[in-house]
């Protein structure tokens, strides 16, 4: 049996976690293509930080903690800038569905689904007929029943963003394999400079390093007069579409993304170090790029996926290397380097 051969079909399922803009969309759709797999997209992110809290009581309200609104799907559908991943409802615009509208809907049970709220329904009622137990069991006992519901053989969770919460997954699920996607790290920031999602994280950090608070946080609650005059055009509630394509591509933008994604590669290596290798493998967005057949082939043998032929004659194809659209100024993008040097040798 190869090192990097897991047993992941045999454990809980497996975790694919990244910064986010690394390619681990493009890795989830190709792993849905396994007849094995039960890809679960956007999932974590959704419950992330509540709904992931180690140290909760066993409850029997998982059903409201699962089903919880996100404050920057719905700034971002007033403004007409939800990304294409998050495919559900068609609609976008103000009002009440989407001030309320739960945020597993619009990505994670549209990716298993045609019928997402058919799904949700039926979610609803498993979830109903689950005992009082700790929230990493009321999430083994969804995986479970949706991995059967499907009629898969393993489930493999996907979130971008994932490394911020790497520690809390390793904690919740003790024997779960992982897969570490990584990119390099200014090619990930200008991506995300021009990505809605991560805009708003961007300007979420901004609002922590001068006021102490993220306003787009779900349940998040501050006085607009506490607030310096010049941050309120970026308030959930002020916030338009051109200010936000107005200050994507700004050297300051491109910074702090710099620097935020290179802290989450930092701290997810730190995180897995203790991984042992059985349950963790590596994996460069550059080298799945460059060759596809083998880097997948290997992410199949990882996982213990069985017929590998087969699906590497369908995944394949489906990679090709990305033009390059993303060009700035090269004094910006050495400095850009040189900051992400920095932090990953601390």
């Amino acid at each position: 049996m190869s090192r990097e051969r897991s047993s992941a079909s045999s454990h809980e399922g497996a975790f694919v976690v990244g910064s986010g803009r690394c390619g681990s969309t493009v890795l989830s759709d190709l792993l849905a293509m396994h007849p094995e797999t039960l890809s679960l997209q956007e999932f974590f992110i959704t419950q992330f930080p509540d709904g992931m809290r180690l140290d909760a009581e066993p409850t029997d309200r998982f059903w409201s903690i699962l089903t919880r609104p996100n404050r920057s799907l719905s700034v971002l559908s007033r403004i007409g800038r939800l990304p294409p991943e998050y495919r559900y409802p068609e609609k976008t615009g103000e009002g009440p569905e989407w001030a309320e509208f739960p945020a597993i809907l619009s990505n994670t049970l549209p990716s298993l689904s045609d019928e997402p709220e058919a799904l949700f329904r039926r979610i609803e009622e498993l979830v109903g007929t689950f005992p009082t137990q700790p929230l990493p069991d009321h999430y083994r006992t969804l995986f479970a029943e949706l991995t059967d519901m499907f009629g898969k053989s393993m489930w493999i969770e996907r979130s971008g963003a994932s490394s911020m919460y790497v520690q809390s997954l390793l904690a919740m699920f003790p024997r779960a394999p992982f897969v570490y996607l990584t990119r390099d790290s200014v090619d990930v920031a200008i991506s995300m400079s021009r990505h809605p999602v991560f805009q708003l994280s961007e300007i979420g950090v901004e609002f922590l390093q001068n006021c102490g608070f993220d306003p787009f946080a779900t349940g998040a609650e501050y006085d607009p007069k506490t607030i310096p005059e010049r941050l309120h055009p970026l308030l959930p509630e002020n916030l338009t579409a051109e200010t936000l394509d107005a200050r994507s591509r700004s050297p300051e933008t491109l910074t702090r993304l710099t620097y935020m994604v290179a802290s989450m590669q930092y701290e997810t290596t730190s995180s897995l170090l203790a991984t042992p290798p059985e349950r963790l493998m590596r994996l460069r967005y550059e080298d799945l790029v460059a060759d596809p057949a083998k880097e997948l082939e290997r992410l199949g043998r990882f996982l213990g996926l069985s017929g590998l032929d087969d699906w590497l004659g369908r995944t394949v194809p489906e990679i090709r290397r990305p033009p390059r659209r993303d060009t700035i100024d090269p004094a910006l993008k050495q400095r850009l380097t040189k900051i992400a040097g920095l932090i990953a040798n601390e």
